[in-house]
């Protein structure tokens, strides 16, 4: 295991973080698929990324294709560049960004990347199949990769059908809850049979919560068990965690790390909220009503379904992640407009910044209960379907 040491300045490289970051995953295969390049804390080397490669698979073939499809190409970064105005690419837009050049700031970039690689720590009771990761700050890339690969893939193992029956709550890791459990509204999709309201019910009150962090609403020290930060702090029982009676809003979105500014966890909380639109954009993840997704009105194409991932083909799903499919043209355009809707809102009212995030996420019938979906669903290989024709 490669134990982390916050190396990171202030005048590093934007060029050579993202390099860093691609190296993370970027072996021999084509880097062209869906998903995002978190930027590490100090630059990294080939050896280095095979040995994480290598240790967060546990020697896991399809694994090591999630994470090569996953964390391998910037392109939620990409889109939310392009929603603040810059085309040029990630690492590029980033030096026009530190330049005075439009473009989204770095730190709202890693509030993006939050949602699918939030830090977190282990308390002993979470540490049954991880016992020498307890009290670690783990976040990929660079720390313990192997801790965050062995918690990954213990939740993986639980959800598979048919003994896919593992609850992941508030006493789990939030890895595993916002993968397989009760947080999977941080990407749009929803725990299995719950209805579409109450996964923009949940969706929303994230969104607030984020959002009067970003404003300076809910202070950033804010302990998030409390009612200080609103209907959130549910989802941070004390009860059934005793780390969420110390974790704040500042924990929340960077332990481990070294810069703790509160500028940097009011942009993060709001990238947070622009994860979640980009998110309900892909096929994988949300099922919209078929029309004319390019077109360039307002608004988008209503929500028919929430998907759930643990039924879900993880290889199918990240087939519909890829890049190619993510930024298809006829999801681009009002992908990119729906994020910069968003974006132009920051400062206004929460009930005027609200009105947008309600017609992203509106959904046709109010008690369709989310589900994998017909075309990401996990087959289970049966005598029939094993026999020769």
């Amino acid at each position: 295991m490669i134990s982390h040491k916050a190396a990171r300045t202030q005048s590093m490289g934007a060029a050579v973080l993202y390099a860093g970051a691609a190296l993370l995953v970027c072996t021999s295969t084509s880097c062209e698929a869906f998903g995002l390049a978190p930027i590490p804390e100090k630059p990294i080397n080939k050896s280095w990324t095979d040995n994480v490669l290598n240790t967060i698979s546990g020697g896991q073939g399809k694994l090591v294709d999630y994470f090569i499809k996953k964390f391998q190409s910037p392109v939620h970064e990409e889109i939310t560049h392009l929603a603040y105005g810059c085309e040029l690419g990630p690492d590029d837009c980033e030096r026009a960004v530190l330049s005075g050049l439009p473009g989204a700031p770095r730190y709202v970039v890693q509030g993006v990347q939050w949602n699918d690689n939030p830090p977190f720590q282990l308390s002993y009771k979470q540490a049954k199949n991880a016992p020498t990761c307890i009290g670690l700050p783990v976040q990929l890339p660079n720390l313990w990769p192997g801790c965050w690969g062995q918690i990954f893939n213990t939740a993986s193992s639980l959800s598979k059908p048919p003994d896919d029956r593992a609850v992941f709550g508030p006493e789990a890791p939030i890895l595993q809850r916002s993968h397989f459990g009760d947080l999977q509204f941080f990407h749009a999709m929803a725990v299995e049979g719950e209805p579409a309201l109450i996964t923009q019910r949940k969706i929303l009150e994230w969104a607030r919560f984020a959002y009067d962090v970003s404003e300076g609403r809910i202070e950033t020290n804010a302990i998030v068990s409390t009612p200080s930060v609103g209907a959130v702090s549910a989802l941070f029982p004390v009860s059934a965690n005793s780390q969420h009676s110390k974790l704040d809003v500042t924990r929340l979105f960077t332990q481990g790390s070294s810069d703790t500014s509160p500028q940097r966890v009011r942009d993060m909380a709001f990238g947070s909220i622009l994860h979640m639109i980009q998110d309900s954009f892909s096929k994988a993840h949300v099922e919209r009503l078929p029309g004319d997704s390019g077109r360039q009105a307002w608004p988008p194409d209503r929500v028919v379904r929430f998907h759930a991932y643990a039924r879900q083909d993880h290889s199918l799903h990240a087939d519909a992640d890829e890049r190619e499919a993510f930024l298809a043209d006829d999801t681009r355009l009002i992908l990119v407009e729906a994020v910069r809707r968003v974006v132009e809102k920051r400062g206004a009212k929460w009930e005027e910044f609200e009105k947008v995030l309600v017609e992203i996420f509106d959904p046709i019938d109010a008690g369709t209960q989310a589900g994998p979906g017909e075309k990401f669903r996990y087959k289970l290989a049966s005598p029939v379907e094993t026999q020769a024709p």
